[in-house]
């Protein structure tokens, strides 16, 4: 994606918007199938909070959001666990 961005936006130009929508809708779907049959742990929060901040934002944030939540917590657990 960082290498091909011109290219593949090009490609997506030569697509009628709404093609391109319905492809990114059923690669999303796709994409978190996995989701719908978890049941609520705390391995889920940096994924809701990056598919909230995403939503809100842009993708970039999003990443960055989940990373520093999933790091965070680890280090919140890990001092959790020496005490």
């Amino acid at each position: 994606g960082l290498l091909l961005a011109g290219s593949i936006a090009g490609l997506f130009a030569a697509f009628p918007s709404a093609i391109v929508g319905a492809m990114m809708f059923l690669v999303g779907i796709e994409l978190v199938k996995f989701a719908g049959d978890r049941s609520f742990n705390k391995d889920l929060i940096p994924f809701v909070a990056t598919a909230g901040v995403s939503i809100a934002t842009n993708m970039a944030w999003g990443f960055l959001a989940g990373c520093a939540l999933h790091h965070g917590m680890v280090l919140v657990l890990s001092k959790n666990r020496i005490k």
